[in-house]
Order: structure tokens, then sequence, then C-alpha cells
């Protein structure tokens, strides 16, 4: 009877194990060092940076791709995000933006300082107040940091008004590396932010501005950043033309590696504090 017993609790032991390793073996895994993802989420700008304490996300794409965007963030193992940036209140750009605060825990949300009825910036007012989520107006000289991961807020500086150039420009460092993203910002904000720089402008990568279009990414821009990886988030057989033939040959012109989200899906980069690269 005891080894009958000691069989029975040798094969329970087993089970337990067995069905922890099927659990937990596949519970996605915290990055080493930064990890950056511009999702692929059509024509809009969604981009998670998570290391292994800290979560942020700037903008959170289109309202029609939201259910896919919480997927790619539940499929990581996402639950809570420290930090949402609204870049500028365009549907493109905040639509999802409901449905992650329903859906995961944010602790602040950095809105630009611009007023709008349309819709989904509506909506997006009303869920943060329902949900009683922490808001702040977002405006060059603002930092945030965790742990390593920092982030500085390099625009807008002045009133716009055009919303694209009143866009929110975020520089995140992590370590010795570094990644520009412009939001919507066209030539008018860029050529602001070139004249009096609050931070060098140097960057491993940057996210291009209105999703590669011709009003934007002047030749002076690159020049300043000179980034190895450039990042263009649009939809496929978009209506706009996005990315304009101009920008991908200022790129290719220099040498810029060129990621696209309608072309080659979710981009992902990584970081190991000294040198950023492309997987």
């Amino acid at each position: 009877m005891k080894f009958i017993a000691k069989r029975r609790l040798a094969l329970c032991l087993a089970a337990f194990c067995l069905a922890a390793l099927l659990v937990f073996g596949n519970l996605p895994r915290r990055p080493d060092g930064l990890e950056v993802r511009v999702l692929n989420i059509g024509q809009g700008d969604a981009v998670l940076f998570r290391t292994a304490d800290a979560c942020v996300l700037i903008d959170a794409g289109p309202n029609y791709a939201e259910e896919k965007q919480c997927a790619d963030l539940c499929a990581l193992g996402i639950k809570r995000i420290d930090l949402l940036i609204l870049t500028h209140p365009d549907e493109d750009h905040i639509g999802g933006a409901d449905l992650v605060l329903d859906r995961f825990t944010v602790e602040l949300v950095c809105v630009a300082p611009l007023e709008s009825d349309a819709p989904s910036h509506l909506r997006l007012l009303e869920t943060v107040s329902a949900t009683g989520t922490a808001m702040h107006v977002g405006r060059a000289g603002d930092s945030f940091a965790y742990g390593e991961l920092e982030l500085f807020l390099l625009a807008p500086a002045a009133a716009y008004a055009d919303a694209n150039n009143a866009s929110i420009v975020t520089r995140v460092t992590y370590g010795e590396t570094a990644v520009l993203l412009m939001g919507d910002a066209e030539e008018e904000a860029e050529l602001a932010l070139l004249a009096d720089p609050p931070t060098p402008l140097m960057a491993d990568l940057l996210k291009l501005g209105h999703h590669g279009a011709n009003t934007s990414t002047s030749d002076a821009l690159l020049d300043a950043v000179r980034p190895t990886y450039a990042a263009i988030s649009c939809g496929y057989a978009n209506t706009y033309g996005h990315p304009a033939r101009r920008v991908i040959d200022a790129l290719n012109a220099r040498g810029i590696i060129v990621g696209r989200t309608d072309r080659d899906g979710t981009l992902i980069y990584h970081s190991d504090g000294k040198r950023l690269r492309q997987s």
C-alpha cells in the first residue's frame, strides 16, 4: 500500500510539473534590454517600448484595428502600460486608445495640447474619465523615466492651427541608443525643431512623420538625425500614396535601412544600451 501511495504521489507530481511546463513554459518572456515594436495596424501609428520592468505605448492606431492591436499586446503578456502617449487627436493615432484603456491598466495618458470634437477624441476623454486614468497635457520639455528607459518630449513648443504640426515629438533613449518619433509633424514643425532643438536630435531609429508623406521628413531633418534605421507605419495600398517616392529616395541615398509595416509587418528592434539592431 505504501508503494502504491508513493507511486500515486510521484504520478501526481509528474502531472503537475507537466502542466506547469505547458502553462508557464509558453508564457511570453520579458525582453532583455529594450524592445521596440512598430505595430502593424494598417494606416495609423502604434509603437510599443518594453523593458524588463516598463511598458510604454506611443499612439494607439485606428479604430478599425483596435481589436488586433489589443490582441497583439495580450500575446506579449502585457497587462499594464506605464505611459500611453497620444501624439495628436487624429483618428488613425487615437482610435484604439479607448479599448486599450478598457483592456489594460494604464497608469498615465499623455495627450497633445489640442482641442478636438472628433468622435474618437470625445470617446477617449469619456474613457479616461470612466476608468479614472491620470491624464497629462504634454509639451516640449516634459520628460518621463522608467529605469534606463527615458522619454523626452521635443515638441510641440508652439501653437499650431494644423493638428499634424502640433504633434508630440518624442525622443526615447535607452543607455547610449535613441529612437526619435515624429508623430505626424510636417516640415513647418520640423524646421522649428531644427532651429532650436532642446536636446541632440541624433537617433539610431527614426519613426518617420506622417507615415512617410511628402510633406514630412525633410533633408534637413535626416541630416540632423542621421539614423541607421527608418520605420514607416502605413497601410497596404493606402489611398494617400504613403510613403512618398521622394522620402524613400532620400532614405536610400543616405544608406538608411528602411522598414515598412505595409510591406514587412510589425517591425521589431532591440537595444542592449550600446547598440540598436533590427530583428
